[in-house]
């Protein structure tokens, strides 16, 4: 476009001066043709000074969930007397950052601020850093282009969306599914008084004390002393090779989808609740976040399933065994894999006895991914093998349409099959 304007500039400077040459009356042409060959000139310097005199900030949320759309607000500041026209942003976004809008073109008015917003769509969970934007400025005739890089740091969170837990999945008297897991998070409270207390992020406001909050100016709930300890442990094999496949629809973001849901249904249970992630980065071969109630700590666990990557490379047999003095009685154990562990039965079976630990392994079904490539072994066998230890399974597969169904579980006959 640029090219052919200096095409169509230069003509007709050419064609004015060959009719001034051949009709020698009209000498006055000569001075057209100057006038339109200085206008590039004259348009470049007030293209150039567009962006002098001016401060330009970035606004980015800190976290965002998976699907959401979010405003990237720039600010720009002219401190000098003159108006600002034409002036763009542009900025490289990553690949699953997707822009909904063109970029704004807009103008600056004289000793003001404005701010201008671009809207993008997170379209998967991940960490993004930033290092610069740029800022466009173009001369009146259109003629030439002046971009001004701004460094700058933001990080943006993009949590992954819980995958939503229908009743559908449970099947049976028996009750088998995620549901049931979920159920097992609720805890109950007895009438004991344990105390008042400040109110924190989470807490349900039936409990708030009204009486003492009047008194203090600020907010206080009531403790009850629990009748249950209600915890979680939730373990997620991110093995090398679990995210190939056809993104985003692969076994490792179906995975963290799953892990989100539970653990989200646990917090908002009131659960105790901690994760372990497989991970070949760190020096212990998996991160453990550690166990916590409330908000700030389900930010805290969707923040570290947010940065998940498919290296882990110990066995979750490994994982049980590194944690299994901080293991209490009771607890609700919920792994999450797509592998075989020979060892992983005598484990659960060990830690069933011992502990009273209740068990759940959620398998997913690789081969029916789209693009994943085939595996050896017989992944369905391996969990029939943990359901004769006392242990609840569930096999997890993907079709098109529906999504995750259910193929297998050990509580119900292997002919149903239940979407959730």
């Amino acid at each position: 476009m640029q090219h052919s304007k200096w095409i169509v500039l230069g003509f007709g400077a050419l064609c004015l001066i060959t009719v001034a040459t051949v009709i020698p009356p009209a000498q006055h042409l000569y001075y057209m043709a100057a006038i339109l060959i200085t206008l590039p000139a004259i348009s470049y310097f007030a293209g150039w000074t567009m962006l002098r005199g001016l401060t330009f900030q970035r606004e980015v949320p800190s976290a965002a969930m998976e699907g959401e759309e979010i405003d990237i607000v720039y600010t720009i500041s002219n401190d000098t007397r003159f108006m600002r026209f034409f002036l763009s942003t542009y900025e490289e976004f990553p690949p699953w950052l997707t822009p909904i809008e063109e970029e704004p073109l807009f103008n600056v008015p004289a000793k003001s601020t404005i701010r201008v917003a671009r809207r993008v769509r997170c379209l998967r969970r991940g960490v993004y850093n930033t290092t610069s934007f740029h800022i466009s400025a173009m001369d009146p005739l259109g003629v030439f282009a002046f971009t001004q890089s701004v460094p700058t740091e933001g990080e943006l969170i993009v949590y992954p969306s819980p995958y939503k837990l229908s009743q559908a999945v449970i099947g049976g008297g028996e009750q088998f599914g995620l549901q049931q897991i979920v159920a097992s998070f609720r805890q109950g409270t007895s009438v004991d008084l344990a105390g008042v207390r400040p109110y924190v992020p989470g807490d349900p406001l039936r409990r708030i004390h009204w009486r003492q909050t009047a008194r203090t100016g600020q907010l206080n709930v009531v403790e009850f002393e629990e009748m249950q300890s209600s915890r979680l442990v939730l373990l997620l094999d991110a093995h090398r090779g679990c995210d190939r496949g056809m993104e985003p629809q692969t076994p490792l973001e179906y995975m963290i989808k799953v892990a989100a849901a539970l653990l989200t249904e646990a917090l908002e249970a009131g659960a105790w609740s901690r994760l372990c992630i497989t991970d070949g980065r760190v020096p212990a071969g998996f991160l453990d976040t550690g166990g916590d109630r409330g908000q700030t700590h389900r930010h805290l666990l969707l923040g570290e399933l947010a940065r998940v990557e498919a290296t882990g490379e110990i066995p979750l047999s490994d994982v049980i065994s590194a944690i299994y003095p901080s293991l209490t009685p009771g607890l609700v154990l919920v792994l999450i894999t797509t592998t075989e562990d020979p060892v992983l039965p005598q484990v659960l079976s060990d830690i069933v006895t011992t502990l009273a630990v209740r068990p759940f392994v959620i398998g997913f079904d690789v081969s029916s991914f789209p693009e994943h490539p085939p595996t050896a072994g017989n992944f369905s066998h391996f969990l029939s093998s943990l359901a004769a230890t006392e242990v609840q399974t569930l096999l997890l597969g993907y079709q098109a349409e529906a999504g995750l169904v259910i193929k297998e579980h050990s509580y119900e006959p292997r002919s149903h099959a239940s979407r959730w």
